[in-house]
């Protein structure tokens, strides 16, 4: 509350008790009426009326704390939406990624047969490259901290094995290996198990992404 707000919630209570005090005591007319003789008028008053003047203060004292109370809960209700906004925002970015990662899982696969040109083992680096990109992506390491962790794999595993591809064959890779039948095999089988498992963690992603929007849905009309 700011200092305005609380001196006008007390001056309004004052201002009405000074007016009371001088109409009882400040002219012999009222004080004839209320007091008559008594020599103990002003002290009967004050003891009859502090009941009266204490329930006003606890009133006013309510009334601001009331106040108080609906101003935070307001706020509450604001930083939730402004929390629920976003956290929906990164479960959709979540899901536009992982459609992404599925749909390269999905095209960059292949038979050892079909590595039989240059421009097969160019487009093999490429994918490489193509997939660890978009597993490197911030939105991923977002969504596992602060969604849902995939229960089978998750990003930090799907680049490790990457990355382990590219130590153990990259040098085969840029060898362009298409006359070498049995290493040939052996390459392309390992990438198409790596895809394999990337399009099962970008699947994840997508139904725990969908739940958790699902969740946020019935949460906005619990509190609309």
């Amino acid at each position: 509350m700011r200092p305005s707000e609380s001196f006008m919630a007390w001056f309004g209570p004052l201002v009405i008790i000074g007016i009371f005090v001088w109409v009882l005591f400040g002219n012999s007319t009222s004080h004839e009426i209320m007091c008559g003789k008594s020599e103990t008028c002003f002290r009967d008053w004050v003891f009859g009326l502090s009941g009266w003047a204490a329930a006003a203060v606890a009133a006013v004292t309510l009334g601001a704390l009331w106040k108080q109370i609906s101003i935070a809960q307001m706020q509450a209700q604001d930083t939730f939406s402004i929390e629920l906004r976003r956290s929906m925002a990164l479960a959709q970015n979540t899901i536009r990624a992982s459609q992404e990662l599925h749909t390269w899982s999905t095209l960059f696969g292949g038979t050892p047969a079909q590595y039989d040109t240059s421009q097969a083992w160019t487009n093999l680096r490429n994918n490489i490259a193509d997939v660890n990109a978009t597993l490197a992506l911030e939105v991923f390491t977002l969504f596992e901290r602060e969604i849902g962790f995939p229960k089978r794999y998750h990003s930090v595993f799907m680049r490790e094995r990457l990355t382990e591809f590219e130590r153990a064959y990259g040098r085969y890779v840029d060898m362009e290996i298409i006359y070498v039948e049995a290493l040939r095999d052996e390459v392309v089988n390992d990438w198409n198990a790596i895809l394999k498992q990337t399009a099962a963690y970008s699947l994840e992603c997508i139904a725990i992404a969908e739940d958790f929007l699902a969740d946020c849905g019935a949460l906005k009309s619990k509190y609309a």
